[in-house]
């Protein structure tokens, strides 16, 4: 099997949010899940990808004291996780889901 990269050249893999946030929620307390979950929507809150990625630095210092697991887990999707912020290098469009316009 070919490597994604090779056939794919140029393309960005982006995790999904939502399944990155069940994985992170599941190691965590219940107490805690409502608060951390607050707290992990600030990072994909930000205006532009240097925020996004100033706030995921805060968020994961911030918890490396409180939740160690968490903090590693994010660092190590960190890549996958904020590709949405990333341009396409050929087109300069965002790689990322889009939110479906409502019709009223």
């Amino acid at each position: 099997m070919l490597p994604l990269g090779t056939v794919f050249h140029g393309a960005s893999w982006q995790r999904c949010r939502v399944h990155q946030m069940r994985n992170v929620l599941s190691i965590v307390p219940r107490a805690s899940q409502e608060m951390l979950a607050c707290v992990l929507r600030t990072i994909f809150a930000q205006p532009d990808a240097k925020h996004v990625q100033a706030q995921f630095d805060e968020v994961t210092r911030m918890l490396e004291r409180s939740h160690p697991k968490v903090a590693q887990m994010l660092r190590d999707a960190r890549e996958d996780l904020l590709a949405f912020r990333c341009p396409h290098p050929n087109t300069g469009a965002r790689s990322g889901p889009r939110t479906p316009s409502k019709s009223k």
